[in-house]
């Protein structure tokens, strides 16, 4: 209750502080946003389902064969053959931006079968490359693994940007909430005197200054995220009009978010009460 007093009584003086804590956090979740379009994009991007086995010159005979053994791995639900003929139309109807394309003669592009896969597949595509290679008149198999490891670096990159920034978040959060707690405790010096002198232990001195600095840091973390959806929300439906969609985080990343923030809190309003209660007490033993 006494802590609960403390918070509407500093509410005044520490509005510099919600300010300061709620753009902290705002900020923070812009950026996680926009890592979490990257992410899902990339995902998008670089999900894979099937793989591409390239041929030596072989009759259909081969072919045949070739793909009968494909089809036989786990995790192989289909295959497509694709001859020179269906190469070249498959590459002219996904690379418009090529000219020319039409005037080069069949025997230039490749013959290849498209491996389609199960999640069973997709879990161990890399194995099955491997036993792909080994089977006759295979030339090259391929699916897209340096292309996608680019993508999974960045993804990578990405992730740990948004949780050194969450780090250095939470450092800050905890910095304005130990000055806070510190610049507040001033108010409160004589009180924490008289407390001393009669007998008061520490845990029932402190504890209501470490609540109150527990409120302020719950109803700022609170606040600045249902604002932040809000804008997001209002955001998006801005861009509905011209098929933009923003994806963004469930609310076990919010809840998440708002318990490190302060746990953070927690640890630095206790750390600020301790140190100024024991420099009270050792002025009152002088």
């Amino acid at each position: 209750m006494r802590g609960f007093r403390n918070f509407l009584r500093d509410f005044k003086s520490n509005i510099v502080t919600f300010i300061t804590i709620i753009t902290l956090i705002i900020l923070f979740n812009i950026f996680n946003l926009t890592s979490v379009v990257i992410s899902s994009f990339l995902s998008s991007t670089t999900s894979v389902d099937s793989i591409r086995v390239y041929m030596l010159d072989a009759d259909k005979g081969d072919i045949s064969k070739l793909s009968t053994d494909l089809i036989s791995f786990d995790g192989v639900v289909d295959v497509q053959i694709f001859l020179p003929s269906d190469s070249k139309k498959f590459i002219e109807a996904n690379t418009s931006n090529i000219k020319g394309l039409d005037k080069f003669s069949e025997q230039f592009f490749p013959t290849f079968i498209d491996v389609k896969l199960n999640a069973e597949g997709i879990d161990n595509i890399k194995v099955l490359k491997e036993e792909m290679y080994k089977l006759s008149n295979v030339e090259f198999v391929s699916y897209g693994e340096k292309v996608l490891g680019k993508f999974f670096q960045i993804k990578f990159i990405t992730n740990v940007f948004i949780i050194v920034l969450l780090i250095l978040v939470c450092l800050s959060l905890a910095s304005v909430i130990f000055n806070a707690t510190r610049i507040s405790l001033y108010k409160y010096n004589e009180e924490m005197k008289v407390y001393l002198l009669v007998g008061g232990t520490r845990p029932f001195i402190s504890m209501p200054y470490i609540f109150s600095s527990m409120i302020t840091s719950l109803v700022t973390s609170i606040l600045a995220i249902v604002i932040f959806v809000m804008l997001s929300s209002f955001l998006n439906s801005l861009l509905v009009d011209i098929d933009i969609f923003m994806k963004t985080p469930p609310v076990w990343h919010y809840i998440f978010q708002i318990i490190i923030l302060n746990i953070f809190s927690l640890i630095s309003s206790a750390i600020s009460v301790v140190l100024f209660i024991k420099r009270v007490s050792s002025v009152n033993d002088v």
